[in-house]
């Protein structure tokens, strides 16, 4: 019984701490909005700029 407490709380642990590595976006300021948001850096026209999800969502719809 004390195994499979311990092997419950070692599976737990890793998925707390794999869930915590998951959301790993940069907060950052969008160069587009200029708000401070989670962002990802992304090329356009040449040039690497960081975007968060709102202003990657509408420059999809631009087709960009």
């Amino acid at each position: 019984m004390k195994k499979v407490r311990k092997f419950g709380a070692i599976v737990g642990l890793m998925a707390v701490m794999m869930g915590t590595l998951a959301g790993c976006a940069k907060k950052t300021t969008c160069d587009i909005c200029e708000e401070s948001k989670k962002c990802k850096q992304k090329e356009y026209f040449g040039e690497k700029v960081w975007v968060c999800s709102d202003c990657e969502d509408a420059l999809e719809l631009f087709g960009l």
